[in-house]
């Protein structure tokens, strides 16, 4: 873990002196500035994010592929993949219809087509507001981003290099 951090701290440090190039100092005032604008759009995404996790906990998704994790960090995960249309959430062979079999080999399912329906309906609406919504938004934010670095990077080149 400590040469994980390492690293980390190590990208930083490359990140902070290579500013003095004219060609990546444009690069790197843009992705602080990034950094900067979108931590209210992640408060925002995040909080839909475990609201649709807390939806799926609640409708009884299974989660089991993520093996020793909590039952509701997987569904974080799930919903977090899902945004970024990889859709882990829904069972490939079963989708959300989860069923056992029984001792002839009969399938026993253990939602109803009610609950099911509204699995479906949920999962539309986070796919779509995630998906969709969130990414375009995430996006203008970056635009908005690169024209305010724009317009000072004249400005912002000097003062690295002073």
């Amino acid at each position: 873990m400590l040469y994980s951090m390492t690293l980390f701290f190590s990208l930083a440090k490359i990140l902070y002196m290579v500013r003095v190039f004219r060609q990546l100092s444009f690069l790197v005032m843009m992705l602080i500035q990034v950094i900067l604008d979108v931590r209210y759009f992640y408060l925002l995404f995040f909080t839909f994010i475990l609201t649709s996790a807390t939806a799926y906990f609640i409708l009884g998704v299974d989660a089991s592929a993520y093996g020793r994790l909590p039952r509701i960090f997987s569904m974080i995960l799930c919903t977090l993949r899902s945004s970024m249309g990889d859709f882990s959430i829904i069972d490939p062979w079963q989708t959300f219809d989860i069923y056992n079999k029984d001792e002839n080999g009969d399938k026993e399912y253990i939602h109803s087509l009610k609950i099911l329906g509204f699995t479906w309906v949920v999962w539309c609406m986070t796919v779509f507001f995630t998906l969709t919504i969130f990414m375009n938004f995430i996006i203008a934010v970056i635009g908005g981003s690169f024209g305010k670095v724009q317009i000072y990077s004249v400005a912002h080149d000097y003062k690295q290099r002073v």
